[in-house]
């Protein structure tokens, strides 16, 4: 041993410890050997640093690869610095590929939304949370939810969670509610354009119409009507759309023997030809024409009246467009009415050219020339317009031109009172101010009131003869009268009157003119009062949208607060069992707490299984044996929580594996999918049922459609069936969508402060005819002291009314059914309530049926009619004020059904 001493009274000291050499320190040996070992502990140092660090590096790799969610670094620019093995999984890349790339070029592009990479709102301490579509390397999309923040390097950190199936689940309730509405939107077509045409006599009204309906229910790129004239033998265009003039011309034929529509209207069937420039039965030229055009495919369909040919239907189309039996069901349906309408048009005009050679005089020419120049100038100006004030203000117009008057007016039917919403000519008479807005009730007007018995115009030649004329102050000089009624889905909305100081000014003739005239109204204001419901609605979902953009936002809220937190439960679980790390949500989701989860694992996990010790060994090795093989499984189970209660659970479990291949443990991701299960669930009954429901109509409408032609004597009687079927059907599919709106929150109440005795007062009123009619007792038993409630009135009406329907329904002759109300006990301290109890005599309802009464399409008796949705929409609308609504029923003493609503004021804001 050698020993370095700084003085020579070390000496001794080192000789007794057993130094063979003995070196002073400053000497030049003894220096150097001092610098050695100083390097020699530095350099000890040195690795013992790199060692740490090589540590941490292997628990930041572990802990990046068994993190659920897909991990980006990236510098400022974007460029990945790291990432871990589940983004390549998502994206399809592998690691070397992804380190390449800039995560910019993997975000689309066409979304302009913010960017999830703001240096500046992350530099605020901010994280950023946005859902963006992301390209997989192979092109596709997924979208995904990408939470970012800045790290303390001035890297940024992106969690990346797969949102597909989410958005999935939401396209499929999307289509199922789209189906229903396209069958609603089928029906409504066809009952359309049935009422226009069976309405009008007017071939090229009936068939500008058809058109319009074919346009708007296939978006056809062009379609063609021909007429089959008899004298001929030919097929002759009557209107087309979409089609220019050089491919076909209005008024040119076809023959039956040598056209593909010939063809379809003499075999009675529709002809589908898919590629128009490829197929051999059309010619050349018109195959260039269709190529040049861009015209793909093609359909004839015939249209027959009593199996008489009447003519035929071209549809083109720029894509092959297979039209589905619905939509083939609902042309036929169309073609059928077509047939019918052109059958009586050609009546018509047999019957008017009949007259005109009977009438050839030539003022009556003129007279009817400008009739008709009117009608069709003023059908040109109604068409232009959709808003009502000019609709009426042009009618007028034209009439005035046609119909000789010296005042005229047009009223409109609000509550069965007529009021005056345009006038002509009482500005002469300084009474223009006046006569706007007066208001005529029909009970106390007999001309306006026999028009709405009789849906006819009505000719007074001297109002003086007539006994029920009313006088008005002012208009003494009136003599001559003429009124016609405006008519909408043969209901009387309001009258066009024309007014004259001459006595017996007006005949039937001029009534006919002015009931033509009406008939245009009543059309044009049928439009312009769609139009505005239409903007309404428009108005109404730029709301819902924007409370859906705020929904957004707070579940965007929500989910930053599930990113910082882990949402999912996770639990590592080394070799020997243990479980050394369990999040909060995992404690949470199964009520274990952390402790006894680390202090017995795989005890609580045989526990939460329901499985039996041996059992569940069994389940972990083959667990353990797919992970060894792919290094992870994933499954689903139902778990018990530690109160019993169960819930479904999606499960994925990792090997934990260091960078020496050495299993360290497992790690399991729990995710709770009840609620997944249960959406799915709910749409698939929720099809079903709504599919069986529709089924009943559907054929009964097919029935009578088939029925029309072959039995024309009782056509009318086919056609109320058919409109009965369409209003029930209307009704059925409103109750759907209202459920839908009300199971999804997107029904907003309309509350105002209202008197509860009123709204019952008169629900009785309305239903007392029917209940005395099937000879039952109908009363009430109400407080003297008005209850005031903040509720939506028109809701709560509908409960009430749906309540006291069914217990008249479901009581015998000879019963009795009370509407109760009272108020709860308010010694308890709870706020006060409202009961409304509905009480019957009737049979009563089984006890186990009680518990699914209010359960949409359920019914305690299979032969009761009704589609089974009044409960449940009832008790959406009860609970959507905050309330609940119960049932007790005893067979044969009767049901009581009671409502329970909170008692505010307006100013509690509730």
């Amino acid at each position: 041993m050698v020993a370095l001493i700084a003085h020579d009274d070390q000496e001794q000291m080192a000789l007794q410890a057993g130094a063979v050499d003995i070196l002073p320190l400053m000497s030049d040996f003894g220096l150097a050997l001092r610098l050695l070992l100083r390097y020699v502990q530095t350099l000890a140092a040195q690795r013992k640093v790199e060692n740490s660090l090589r540590d941490s590096e292997v628990r930041y790799r572990l802990l990046m690869e068994q993190v659920s969610e897909g991990i980006f670094i990236v510098d400022t620019q974007g460029a990945v610095l790291d990432v871990n093995s589940r983004i390549c999984e998502m994206l399809g890349y592998a690691r070397v590929d992804l380190l390449r790339r800039n995560v910019r070029d993997l975000i689309n592009t066409d979304d302009l939304r913010q960017s999830p990479l703001d240096v500046e709102a992350l530099a605020k301490n901010e994280v950023i949370v946005v859902e963006r579509p992301l390209i997989r390397q192979n092109g596709s999309l997924i979208y995904a939810e990408i939470s970012t923040r800045l790290l303390l390097d001035g890297s940024i950190q992106c969690f990346v969670r797969d949102t597909t199936e989410r958005r999935l689940v939401e396209k499929d309730l999307y289509i199922s509610q789209v189906a229903l509405q396209t069958k609603s939107n089928s029906l409504t077509i066809i009952n359309s354009i049935a009422d226009t045409l069976y309405r009008s006599l007017d071939l090229q009204t009936v068939v500008t119409r058809a058109v319009e309906g074919i346009i708007a229910y296939t978006n056809v790129a062009g379609v063609n009507i021909f007429i089959y004239e008899e004298e001929s033998q030919l097929l002759r265009s009557v209107i087309k759309h979409g089609i220019p003039d050089h491919m076909f011309h209005i008024g040119d034929t076809l023959s039956l023997e040598n056209s593909i529509v010939g063809q379809a209207v003499r075999q009675r069937e529709v002809i589908v030809v898919h590629d128009l420039v490829s197929d051999a039965r059309i010619s050349e030229a018109m195959r260039a024409i269709a190529r040049n055009e861009g015209f793909k495919s093609f359909y004839a369909l015939p249209l027959l009246f009593h199996d008489q040919m009447m003519g035929a239907i071209s549809l083109l189309f720029r894509e092959f467009f297979p039209l589905t039996p619905d939509e083939l069901e609902t042309l036929y349906s169309v073609a059928k009415s077509l047939g019918a309408a052109i059958a009586n048009a050609r009546y018509v005009e047999k019957l008017q050219a009949e007259s005109f050679q009977r009438q050839r005089a030539e003022a009556a020419e003129r007279e009817q020339r400008l009739v008709a120049e009117a009608l069709r100038d003023s059908a040109a100006a109604l068409t232009s317009t959709l808003y009502i004030d000019e609709v009426i203000e042009r009618i007028l117009d034209d009439v005035t031109r046609v119909v000789p008057c010296d005042a005229a007016n047009v009223m409109l039917i609000e509550q069965d009172v007529g009021r005056v919403v345009a006038t002509r000519g009482y500005d002469r008479l300084g009474l223009d101010a006046a006569a706007r807005n007066s208001r005529f009730p029909l009970a106390q007007t007999p001309n306006l009131r026999w028009m709405v018995e009789h849906v006819q115009p009505m000719v007074l030649g001297d109002v003086r003869r007539y006994s029920g004329w009313v006088l008005v102050e002012n208009l003494d000089w009136l003599r001559s009268y003429v009124g016609a009624p405006i008519i909408i889905d043969g209901a009387v909305i309001g009258f066009i009157n024309l007014d004259s100081a001459t006595p017996n000014t007006y005949s039937d003739i001029h009534a006919g003119r002015l009931q033509a005239f009406a008939n245009q109204a009543g059309i044009a204001i049928r439009d312009a009062r769609y139009y505005q419901a239409l903007q309404q609605q428009a108005a109404a979902l730029e709301v819902r949208v924007m409370e859906r953009t705020a929904e957004v936002e707070s579940e965007r809220a929500q989910l930053h607060a599930i990113l910082n937190s882990m949402t999912e439960g996770v639990i590592f679980i080394d070799k020997q069992g243990k479980a050394p790390y369990v999040n909060q949500a995992l404690c949470q989701l199964t009520g274990y707490a952390m402790t006894e989860w680390q202090a017995s694992a795989m005890h609580i996990g045989q526990r939460i299984s329901g499985m039996e010790p041996a059992v569940f060994r069994v389940f972990l090795e083959k667990v353990l044996q797919s992970m060894r093989q792919g290094g992870i499984w994933q499954g689903q189970l139902r778990l018990l929580r530690q109160d019993d209660s169960s819930f479904d659970a999606a499960i994925t479990a990792h090997l934990v594996i260091d960078p020496a291949q050495r299993v360290l443990g497992t790690v399991l991701v729990m995710r709770d999918i009840s609620k997944e299960k249960a959406l799915e669930e709910q749409k698939s009954r929720f099809v079903a049922r709504a599919s069986h429901e529709l089924r009943t109509p559907l054929t009964n409408l097919k029935t009578r459609l088939y029925l029309i032609p072959k039995q024309p004597e009782r056509f009318d009687e086919h056609l109320d069936v058919i409109k009965q079927v369409t209003q029930r059907m209307e009704k059925l599919v409103e109750d759907l969508l209202d459920l839908s709106r009300f199971e999804r929150g997107v029904i907003a109440l309309k509350r105002q402060d209202t008197v509860l005795q009123t709204l019952i007062v008169d629900v009785i009123k309305l239903q007392r005819p029917d209940a005395e009619l099937r000879q039952i007792t109908l009363y009430s038993e109400l407080p003297p002291d008005a209850l005031h409630l903040w509720l939506d009135p028109e809701r709560i009406t509908q409960v009430i009314t749906n309540l006291v329907t069914n217990s008249i329904k479901y009581t015998p002759p000879g019963g009795q059914v009370t509407v109760r109300l009272t108020t709860s006990d308010t010694t308890s301290g709870q706020p006060p309530y409202a009961v409304i109890s509905v009480i019957d005599t009737g049979a009563g309802i089984a006890s186990q049926h009680l518990p699914y009464l209010f359960q949409p399409f359920y019914r305690a008796d299979e032969n009761t009619k009704g589609a089974g949705l009044g409960l449940s929409i009832a008790r959406e609308i009860v609970e959507l004020h905050g309330g609940r609504i119960d049932v007790e029923s005893k067979v044969g003493v009767g049901t009581s059904f009671r409502v329970y609503l909170a008692v505010h004021t307006a100013n509690s804001g509730t």
